[in-house]
């Protein structure tokens, strides 16, 4: 039975890798076609995919012996003890397992288990037996995934890249393993001091897997967030520009569009910053950050001394319905920077204040531009017509 208490454990427990490897900057920490693609237009949401590391299918005769171990496991409620009667149980049951798939099974959960009954070391020693003693197995990959794990919590990032390293040279890799396994690597490898490497090989798997975006994305974009954090403002931006620019689907959703418009405003792209915020704002008003980009784009506005843009943006945020307390703080912000404009209009003698939202937006300010430069023309045409009568006069 595949609902078994023990293969349902261990497939969590398989999970960890992949939760790590996504997490960033608050971000979804498994994504998903549906979170990290354009949303449908009939608003629903595909189901999450497999994750591309799993526990092996057993044949049947060896499915039943892990069963009744699973069924015993499954009446024991203290974790600890849990983990300390499972090991004992699949060492039990190891010689009745007579595949090698079968095999490379039960040791790995007997790593699993001694590590849940409080034994780390002998977990980390269980773990790397079976990648050597069943090196070809799927086994063999969900062990890999607990040790890259197990190393990047210890901050050994050198340790796990060495594992992902061979993992990824597998030759019996399906597609989804392969990339899940790259991006692994490559996240090793930007803590490792190798930012460049990881970069290329990011860019790599998605320029040859460009169906797998999703899996690819939130990895490249925490990665490239990482060098943002490490004073590398300018690598941040090159990157997301990049994902931008090569990985439509990704970058279509709202969220990485916010966060690529970050990336060119720390970078003095402004204008560019400018464009991106416009259209989250724009395109997707459910956005949970609209409220940050229309404050940004609106003092963006407001430095390029557009500042009618700058305030209908910055009165369209006052007018948010919300009474969320951050979202309260950005509106006192935007009514402070509103008084000012006002202010800044009054005094100007070319421009008067908006009109409110939806008249038109022309002001006498710009007809009296457009009246002075008619005058200086007529003023310039009148006096060559003059000069001219006057030199045919003397002529005469």
């Amino acid at each position: 039975m595949s609902s078994s208490w023990l293969k349902q454990f261990c497939a969590a427990v398989a999970c960890i890798g992949f939760t790590l490897m996504q997490q960033g900057r608050g971000q979804e920490a498994v994504p998903t076609r549906a979170s990290q693609v354009v949303h449908q237009q009939d608003g629903e949401r595909q189901s999450p995919p497999p994750h591309p590391i799993r526990l092996p299918e057993l044949v049947q005769q060896e499915q039943a012996v892990i069963d009744r171990a699973s069924e015993e496991l499954s009446k024991i409620t203290d974790e600890t003890a849990r983990g300390i009667r499972g090991r004992e149980l699949m060492e039990k049951v190891l010689p009745e397992l007579t595949s090698e798939e079968g095999r490379a099974y039960a040791s790995l959960a007997i790593a699993i288990f001694g590590g849940k009954g409080g034994d780390s070391e002998f977990a980390k020693e269980g773990l790397h037996k079976v990648l050597a003693d069943f090196p070809e197995t799927q086994s063999a990959l969900v062990a890999a995934n607990q040790l890259i794990a197990l190393y990047q919590s210890e901050l050994d990032y050198a340790a796990a890249a060495e594992i992902a390293t061979i993992q990824f040279e597998r030759e019996d890799l399906s597609e989804a393993q392969r990339v899940y396994i790259g991006c692994q690597l490559a996240t090793m490898l930007v803590p490792s001091g190798h930012m460049d490497e990881a970069f290329s090989l990011y860019q790599n798997l998605a320029k040859d897997h460009s169906e797998l975006e999703w899996l690819i994305g939130p990895s490249f974009e925490a990665a490239a967030a990482s060098a943002m954090t490490n004073g590398s403002n300018e690598q941040y931006y090159t990157q997301l520009k990049w994902i931008h620019e090569h990985m439509p689907n990704y970058a279509a959703d709202s969220r990485f569009i916010g966060n690529f418009a970050h990336a060119a405003q720390v970078n003095g792209k402004y204008r560019e910053s400018l464009n991106l915020r416009m259209k989250v704002i724009e395109g997707s008003p459910e956005d949970n950050r609209l409220p940050e980009h229309l404050l940004e784009a609106a003092s963006l506005y407001r430095e390029m001394d557009d500042l009618e843009a700058a305030r209908m943006l910055y009165q369209q945020l006052i007018d948010l319905k919300s009474d969320h307390p951050q979202i309260e703080t950005l509106k006192d912000i935007a009514k402070g920077r509103l008084e000012v404009i006002n202010k800044d209009l009054q005094m100007r003698p070319n421009l008067t204040p908006l009109q409110p939202l939806g008249t038109d937006s022309k002001t006498p300010g710009r007809w009296l531009l457009i009246a002075n430069v008619t005058l200086v023309f007529l003023i310039v045409v009148g006096f060559t017509i003059r000069c001219w009568r006057l030199n045919r006069s003397r002529k005469a």
